[in-house]
């Protein structure tokens, strides 16, 4: 029996405000992953690794994915085509146009890649929470100054567009957060 499946860890957690149905996550403590070589930076080579190692705990859980947040991401997804299509039409002048086959292609990769994110976010919420990740103000403040300096800006200035409370950042770290727990919990071979 796999160390996969010798710390089997089950989670539940609510997902959304009217659906109650549970979600339940297993293996993301231990997941196992490829060694990935001989790439750009070992910056890159992580952010690759992290990858694999999230895809591979969504891979390993069979989740019930509520079809409307499929069909809000899918809805997103159609938008930003349109406006894609439209930018090309009036920087080239030329008129384009899909097919009904694209169209329907279109939507058939846009549902494959919508089940993929709800599915993501949910069994990264379900880590979060039976995690219990939190963040401190000091966090939230070492994020905007990290920000800051990337964007060469000050830190008044990402209070100005994030809020002075930081709020905004808090989802994304406790994503991160999470990502990373995966990651360095990971058994790489």
């Amino acid at each position: 029996m796999s160390n996969q499946l010798q710390n089997k860890k089950q989670i539940q957690i609510l997902v959304g405000d009217t659906n109650m149905s549970i979600v339940k996550v297993h293996g993301y403590k231990g997941v196992e992953i490829e060694r990935i070589k001989n790439h750009r930076s070992p910056q890159h080579t992580e952010t690759l690794m992290k990858e694999a190692a999230i895809d591979k705990v969504v891979e390993i859980n069979d989740l019930e994915v509520p079809q409307d947040q499929i069909d809000e991401e899918v809805t997103t997804m159609v938008i930003e085509l349109n406006h894609r299509l439209k930018y090309e039409s009036l920087a080239t002048g030329a008129y384009i146009s899909l097919s009904q086959e694209d169209r329907e292609d279109y939507l058939a990769q846009f549902n494959r890649e919508a089940f993929k994110l709800v599915k993501t976010r949910l069994v990264i919420k379900a880590i979060i929470n039976e995690e219990k990740f939190t963040l401190s103000k000091d966090e939230l403040e070492a994020e905007a100054i990290a920000m800051a300096a990337r964007q060469q800006t000050s830190v008044d200035e990402v209070k100005k567009f994030l809020g002075e409370d930081l709020e905004m950042l808090r989802s994304d770290l406790l994503i991160r957060k999470a990502i990373d727990f995966v990651y360095t919990h990971a058994v790489i071979t």
